[in-house]
């Protein structure tokens, strides 16, 4: 009986000796040789941590400070918003395999691959799985799902955001807006100047009219949620340069607990502005009585969000609207601070469009050609999402155009082993870049 024991003991140590020799060392060496042997380097592999240490060093350094503020120079911007690429990348090429624990990621910018990873139809490429300290953020909302349920949660959300019922919001964008300009000149009073953090009032503007036009409240009853999001940013921000290990978020840690606490809090609020706006029900252009309302598919069936479904739906609005058109008004700001030819250009269209004294509406909009442009060129050099996560289903092959030698380009087909993909946007790392994939930037 003993002897049995200690072979069955003996036979479990190797088995997990075997397994861990297999995910922590074999696999990852073969899959960075067979990237190196296709022309595509990076970093080399550690093993259990990947390349995360070096990673967190990064993106944890002194960031590099904006010298010259009258000349926002791109490359200090990638430096600071993405220092592992912009090293990486600089010493490894445009497309590189480096590693997040032992998970390879495989950053590229070509725009022929990128195209398709992006407009695959097949399937082979799925969302990446995300740390659920990430997730938190989000919930299980249409940012993470996929097949028939994101097909229902599309269904649904969409219906808020056709142009006519976003031609309903104007006059609550209006009013939200004119009451912080409002703020601003009293501030200003008799002076001639006044310097103001733009990125903190257009935090509360956003915050204020999401609540207003999509869940009918206002900027303080929606305060405490944000002050939650806030909070959920920062362990996010923490867990995205951190190696997750299946089965921790159940670990009663420090910052899960602080994580479940903030969840919670988040869901008890949402819930109770959910209860208090049921009556919005009857009122088919807000978003929270869309997302109350079913949907019927083409056989017929009806389909409808749960409370839970609700809820992380009005997280991802409440984060995704709020953060995003934050920053992209804050780009907006600091590249016509920088440019104020263009700056004149704009508030030339719109005393042309709206006169002096009237403000803004609806029937205006389609007019404003000149202020769209600023908005999409200022989108396409700083945009919300630099980079996208996508995972291949099983062993693919894709077509993109690897400089292989010094000689030139040619076409090559990048077999991928299943890994996770890290699809870069942020193309604009440099002139070289971009030439003959835009036209001379604006800014």
């Amino acid at each position: 009986m003993g002897l049995l024991l200690l072979a069955a003991l003996s036979l479990s140590i190797l088995t997990i000796c075997h397994h861990l020799y297999l995910n922590f060392i074999k696999v990852p060496s073969e899959i960075q040789r067979h990237f190196r042997q296709q022309g595509v380097g990076g970093p080399t592999y550690n093993p259990i941590s990947g390349n995360s240490d070096e990673l967190r060093r990064l993106m944890m350094a002194d960031q590099h400070k904006l010298s010259d503020e009258s000349n926002v120079d791109n490359d200090h911007v990638v430096r600071q918003v993405m220092p592992h690429y912009y090293f990486w990348s600089k010493v490894y090429g445009d497309q590189f395999l480096f590693w997040f624990g032992t998970r390879p990621r495989l950053a590229i910018t070509d725009p022929g691959m990128i195209k398709e990873v992006l407009l695959n139809t097949n399937g082979l490429f799925r969302k990446a799985r995300v740390n659920p300290l990430v997730k938190a953020l989000f919930g299980e909302g249409i940012v993470y799902l996929e097949g028939e349920k994101w097909g229902v949660h599309r269904k649904i959300t969409s219906q808020a955001f056709n142009m006519e019922r976003v031609k309903d919001l104007v006059p609550e964008i209006v009013a939200s807006t004119k009451s912080l300009l409002d703020e601003i000149e009293a501030k200003i009073g008799g002076e001639n100047r006044l310097e103001l953090d733009v990125y903190k009032e257009f935090n509360n503007i956003s915050a204020d009219v999401i609540s207003r036009t999509a869940f009918g409240s206002n900027f303080e009853e929606g305060k405490r949620i944000f002050e939650i999001q806030d909070q959920l940013i920062k362990i996010a921000s923490e867990a995205m340069r951190s190696v997750y290990f299946p089965g921790f978020k159940y670990l009663p840690t420090k910052t899960n607990r602080l994580s479940w606490k903030l969840q919670r809090g988040s869901k008890k609020i949402i819930t109770k502005i959910i209860e208090k706006n049921e009556k919005m029900r009857e009122n088919p252009k807000a978003l929270l009585s869309l997302l109350m309302s079913p949907y019927k598919t083409k056989g017929n069936v009806e389909k409808r969000l749960s409370l839970d479904d609700i809820v992380d739906e009005c997280k991802t609005f409440y984060f995704a609207g709020k953060e995003s058109t934050a920053n992209l008004l804050t780009w907006v700001f600091l590249l016509l601070g920088s440019h104020q030819e263009w700056q004149n250009k704009a508030r030339e269209e719109v005393v042309r469009v709206c006169g002096r004294d009237e403000l803004p509406s609806a029937e205006h909009l389609p007019n404003f050609k000149m202020i769209s442009m600023i908005l999409n060129e200022a989108l396409r050099l700083y945009p919300a999402a630099p980079i996208s996560l996508k995972t291949p289903k099983s062993g693919i092959k894709i077509m993109p155009k690897l400089a292989l030698s010094t000689s030139g380009e040619r076409t090559h087909r990048l077999r991928l082993a299943k890994i996770g993909i890290v699809l870069d946007f942020h193309i604009k790392i440099g002139k070289k870049k971009m030439e003959g994939i835009w036209v001379k930037p604006v800014f």
